[in-house]
């Protein structure tokens, strides 16, 4: 899964704009996008700028009760559509959201599967390194 790239000051903005036209708090978007709390900080504070799972912007852009693209669309640099262009009914977009959510996290899984068998075989290496096949020694008793 790409991760979404863009303007993340004028993201920061769009949040922070929202939120005091919704008088929302950090703790309610959290509570309402169920995304953590240190990356609804590092959006809002513009803080960290690094790729971010489409999944992520969805949530937070559906919790301030905006399209589920809007924050795509600001970090792209497009016109945000409005709120009555979703696309998905509430059950159909929860579960596109979930699907997201788990795809991601599978990908992270990948990666670390990935570079723990890498260990494993750099381990296994040094371990046949170590024995002389030619000279066994005889298991003890």
């Amino acid at each position: 899964m790409a991760g979404v790239t863009g303007d993340w000051a004028k993201v920061s903005e769009e949040i922070k704009k929202y939120m005091r036209d919704r008088e929302m708090n950090q703790a309610d978007l959290i509570h309402s996008s169920g995304i953590s709390k240190m990356i609804v900080s590092e959006l809002q504070n513009n803080s960290r700028e690094r790729s971010r799972a489409d999944h992520i912007l969805r949530s937070i852009s559906e919790a301030l009760g905006l399209h589920r693209d809007h924050l795509r669309d600001i970090a792209n640099g497009n016109t945000p559509r409005p709120p009555s262009a979703n696309p998905q009914s509430p059950d159909e977009d929860y579960s596109a959201h979930r699907l997201d959510a788990i795809e991601s996290r599978l990908d992270e899984i990948l990666s670390e599967v990935k570079s723990m068998g890498k260990s494993l075989a750099t381990d296994l290496s040094e371990v046949k390194s170590k024995i002389d096949v030619n000279h066994p020694t005889p298991p003890t008793k």
